[in-house]
C-alpha cells in the first residue's frame, strides 16, 4: 500500500508531466492509494499563493483539489495522536519540522510506502520509498 506525496500527487494536473510518474499513477490506479491530510494542506497552500495574482488558474487547482478530495475520500489519512508523536520523535532527531515529515510519519504509522521524488528528504528515517519518476521503480 502507498502513500502518495504533494509532488506525484500534483503531477496528473500539470502541463509538462514526467512520464515514468504518470506510468507509474496509472499502473496503480487498481492498487490502495492513500494521501495524508497534510498533502491537501500543502496544496491549499499553493492555490493560495497564486489566488491573487492568476485567480483562473487558482480556480482550476481548487476544482481540481476538490475532486482529489472526493475521489480519495476515505484514503485521506488524518493527523492522529500516533502521527504526532511519531512526528515529534522525528522533528527531534532530525533537527527539522517540516511538513515533509509528517508526512513520513504518517507512511511509517500506517505501514505504507512513501512515493515521492524527494528520496533525500526521508531517507534513514526508516519510511519505505518509491520514486516513480525513476524508470527502475
Amino acid at each position: 500500500m502507498f502513500l502518495i506525496d504533494t509532488m506525484v500527487l500534483s503531477e496528473g494536473f500539470k502541463p509538462a508531466r514526467d512520464a515514468n510518474a504518470i506510468a507509474w499513477l496509472e499502473a496503480s490506479a487498481d492498487k490502495p492509494l492513500f494521501l495524508s491530510v497534510v498533502t491537501v494542506g500543502e496544496i491549499a497552500r499553493g492555490i493560495r499563493k497564486i489566488e491573487d495574482c492568476e485567480p483562473q488558474r487558482a480556480g482550476q487547482y481548487r476544482n481540481w483539489l476538490d475532486g482529489v478530495v472526493a475521489d480519495y475520500d476515505a484514503n485521506i489519512l488524518p493527523l492522529t495522536v500516533p502521527i504526532m508523536k511519531r512526528w515529534g520523535i522525528l522533528t527531534f532527531e532530525i533537527g527539522n519540522t517540516a511538513p515533509d515529515l509528517l508526512i513520513a510519519a504518517t507512511a511509517l504509522e500506517h505501514d505504507l510506502t512513501l512515493v515521492t521524488r524527494n528520496i533525500r528528504d526521508y531517507q534513514n528515517i526508516g519510511v519505505k520509498l518509491l520514486n516513480p519518476y525513476d524508470d527502475r521503480s
